[in-house]
């Protein structure tokens, strides 16, 4: 089947979302949190299809949301720092972040059915408008400068933070997942500089944090995750 083997393809590793997320809940117990004082955090696109990857919210407080288009966490240090704040007393943090990517049923990435719509769409759409600007810059040999506008903001910083990034993407045999490894490491790196930025604000004794690819799929499958990075860190 075109699907199942082309997600084989591109993330040998990936896994069912629902498995991901029993894993996670049983990771805590484990570290000795409790979940009713757990509050999760998600760097993930604000597409619709990233929220339900993982069901986490149905046993840990929150979401508190720290990311924007692509799964950037646009939130800032002041986002950070409001999320650290919230974690209740004597409770734990859990921050789910990464990037994400559509898998047709004809195995095509970077396209998705979804509920309710006849034709595919692009997902991530962001990150490929993003990456599709930059392309079209290269084959007129004009530098892509992308622009700051107060109704577009988040696509103007996600298309400046990847510039630098993009280059070899462009030149890829499989851009779509060239693309999506940049976005994944690009959320990955703000993360991680954000906590370090904030960290005397968590007052927490746990903060653990799950790193991934969602691959998106049809209403009628079940999304899968790749698991990139994890770490358990006691501010």
């Amino acid at each position: 089947m075109a699907y199942a083997d082309e997600v084989q393809r591109y993330y040998p590793r990936a896994r069912r979302a629902r498995d991901v997320a029993r894993e996670q809940l049983d990771r805590l117990r484990e570290l000795d949190a409790r979940l009713d004082r757990t509050l999760l955090a998600t760097s993930l696109c604000r597409d619709e299809v990233s929220h339900a990857v993982l069901p986490l919210q149905e046993r840990l407080l929150g979401p508190f949301v720290l990311g924007g288009l692509a799964g950037v966490p646009f939130c800032g240090v002041t986002g950070m720092t409001a999320y650290a704040h919230h974690v209740p007393d004597a409770g734990a943090a859990m921050i789910v972040y990464g990037a994400h990517v559509g898998m047709s049923e004809q195995g095509v990435l970077g396209k998705l059915s979804r509920d309710g719509k006849v034709a595919e769409t692009n997902c991530c759409g962001a990150l490929l408008q993003a990456f599709g600007r930059f392309r079209a810059a290269r084959a007129s040999h004009t530098p892509h400068e992308p622009a700051l506008h107060e109704r577009d903001c988040e696509q103007g910083l996600l298309e400046r933070m990847l510039a630098g990034r993009i280059d070899d993407a462009l030149d890829h045999a499989e851009p779509v997942w060239a693309a999506t490894e940049v976005a994944y490491h690009l959320i990955h790196d703000r993360i991680v500089s954000l906590l370090h930025a904030v960290m005397p604000e968590f007052k927490c004794a746990l903060i653990v944090t799950l790193g991934m690819v969602v691959v998106n799929t049809s209403p009628d499958r079940d999304n899968v995750v790749d698991v990139r990075d994890q770490d358990v860190i006691r501010p």
